[in-house]
C-alpha cells in the first residue's frame, strides 16, 4: 500500500499497467468497462459492483454509471457471543 504525499490514506493499489485507469479512455460496452475495472479491482485486493446509474429523459441511454466497492453501505453486525467459560 502506498499513501498520498499528503498522507491523506488514500490506498493505491500495485497494479499491472494495463489495468490502470487512463484519462478518457473510451470502451464500446459499459460491460466492457466493468470487467477492466473488475479485473483491477480484483488484481487489487477487492472487488466491486455496479452503484447507482442516470438515464436519458426518454431513459434509452444511460449517461451515468457509478461502481463501488462491493462493501460500500454494508456493516458487519455479527452480534459478539460471550466465551463458553463466562470470561467475556
Amino acid at each position: 500500500m502506498s499513501l498520498s504525499s499528503a498522507d491523506t490514506n488514500v490506498y493505491t493499489p500495485h497494479v499491472s499497467d494495463v489495468l490502470k485507469p487512463i484519462k478518457n479512455r473510451e470502451f464500446q460496452t459499459l460491460d466492457e468497462l466493468f470487467e477492466l475495472y473488475n479485473q483491477y479491482a480484483f488484481e487489487a485486493g477487492f472487488s466491486v459492483r455496479r452503484s447507482s446509474r442516470d438515464k436519458s429523459k426518454d431513459g434509452a441511454e444511460i449517461i451515468r454509471q457509478e461502481f463501488c466497492c462491493h462493501q460500500e453501505g454494508h456493516y458487519n453486525n455479527i452480534k459478539t457471543q460471550p466465551a463458553k467459560d463466562g470470561k467475556g
